[in-house]
């Protein structure tokens, strides 16, 4: 992450960039970065700096045929414009597969600008993802005492006589840990005292628990989302 990002620029050339990559701009916005990048080496970097860090993310998810009709109606729509070679990687993905990808890299982006408001902060972040590969809750350092669990997707039902407990396991840890319970739909703050470990590949996870939580200190019910801590 670029040291340029400031507290008080939503527009960074990071969050520009990474923005730029996962096509979120409009149409205006997306003009003028395309006009910006031959002159503006620092802004080209960035481009090219979340496309290496974000490209890996594509393969985990796979691709699926897409219908005949979708895409003539597609080509229909564009004038039947064939799409050009030279497109960008996640121009040329098959369309149900940049769905799913584009719902991982918004969170993604999410996480980024939400960090700008303490560039002091360890910038980590976390994408938990649900058995479906989709993206559902952001962890993330939101001060260098604070770690928070966000959510971002579609969120689960919760039975009743049932809650969702937050863990988390650092890399050579024999044990997870408890991070406390999550209200439906809500953030959760954790004081960063309370973590084992803030660090790279550390896991952290969702999981259906009873009412008042594990009762063994360990997760018992089913995983409803998992990811692990990425550096960025």
């Amino acid at each position: 992450m670029s040291t340029e990002m400031q507290a008080d620029d939503p527009h960074s050339p990071d969050i520009d960039a990474a923005e730029y990559v996962i096509g979120t701009l409009s149409r205006d916005e997306h003009a003028a970065m395309e006009a910006r990048l031959p002159r503006d080496r620092a802004l080209a970097g960035a481009v090219y700096a979340w496309q290496d860090r974000l490209l890996p993310l594509v393969a985990r998810v796979a691709p699926l045929p897409v219908p005949r009709a979708l895409w003539d109606a597609i080509r229909a729509r564009l004038g039947g414009r064939a799409q050009q070679a030279g497109a960008p990687w996640w121009q040329r993905l098959g369309l149900w597969q940049a769905a799913s990808v584009l719902s991982l890299l918004l969170a993604v982006v999410l996480g980024v600008r939400l960090m700008a408001v303490d560039e002091a902060a360890p910038q980590y972040l976390a994408v938990l993802n649900t058995p479906d590969n989709q993206a559902s809750w952001v962890v993330q350092l939101v001060s260098a005492d604070t770690v928070r669990l966000l959510p971002v997707g579609t969120m689960p039902e919760v039975p009743a006589g049932k809650s969702l407990q937050f863990w988390t396991k650092p890399k050579g840890a024999d044990r997870p840990t408890s991070l406390g319970l999550v209200a439906v739909g809500q953030p959760l703050d954790v004081p960063r005292n309370r973590l084992p470990a803030v660090e790279s590949e550390q896991l952290f996870e969702v999981t259906l628990e009873p009412e008042y939580g594990s009762p063994t200190g360990r997760p018992t019910g089913p995983i409803l989302a998992i990811g692990r801590m990425v550096a960025l």
